[in-house]
């Protein structure tokens, strides 16, 4: 005889889907999982499963321990400790679902406070950059101001320098052409000390030693 002979061979396409839409009372079925015209009535505690008459016969002749679901004592109280040991699992799962949302929760807050903080402190460290950027560019117009003056005060007084050397020269033409030896030797002395006052000056005003050496070199020539 066939295994399946008692079975209800259903093409898989055809089987009923929506079974879990149905009404609850659908939900109670005693019949085997096997032979679907028996009931389970039997119950093997070698293999914990249900078993009907045929199951007993085919597969489970060899068990040991196999009792009808009738004589099997404390079903009440088995169910109610199932039911009991459901709930606290699912008490646990809730609980702990919940921390790890918490935790998550906290791990996002702080992740968000380090961003916040470090786009913070980007912003300060810019505004800091460019607040000394600010300062640094007033400093530097100020030394460009100051070295302007300075450059344009060097240049006047070159050009007084100049000045001065050329009026002498054309004074001593002049007197050499027109005047006295005695003449000569009189704007000779007074030309020495306006050239040695205007070196002095230029001089100081330069902050260079090249006059300082033209200085020497009037002094050997007019000593």
């Amino acid at each position: 005889m066939k295994i399946s002979a008692d079975h209800r061979v259903v093409k898989i396409e055809k089987v009923n889907t929506s079974s879990a839409s149905e009404s609850e009372p659908s939900l109670i079925i005693d019949t085997c999982s096997v032979h679907e015209s028996n009931v389970s009535d039997d119950f093997c505690f070698d293999h914990q499963e249900l078993c009907c008459v045929h199951c007993i016969t085919l597969c489970h002749r060899k068990c040991e321990s196999i009792q009808a679901i009738d004589m099997i004592k404390n079903k009440k109280d088995k169910i109610e400790t199932l039911q009991y040991e459901l709930t606290e699992v699912k008490n646990k799962i809730g609980k702990l679902t919940e921390e790890k949302e918490l935790e998550k929760k906290k791990k996002n807050a702080f992740f968000k406070q380090i961003e916040l903080k470090a786009k913070t402190t980007v912003i300060s460290m810019k505004n800091n950059l460019e607040g000394l950027l600010g300062v640094f560019m007033q400093e530097l117009n100020l030394i460009q101001e100051e070295q302007d003056v300075s450059q344009k005060e060097k240049s006047e007084s070159l050009k007084t320098f100049l000045n001065i050397i050329n009026q002498l020269q054309d004074k001593s033409k002049i007197v050499g052409q027109h005047g006295s030896l005695n003449q000569m030797f009189i704007h000779f002395e007074r030309s020495k000390c306006e050239l040695k006052s205007a070196i002095k000056d230029t001089s100081s005003a330069l902050n260079t030693d090249s006059i300082e050496d033209a200085q020497f070199v009037l002094n050997e020539t007019l000593s």
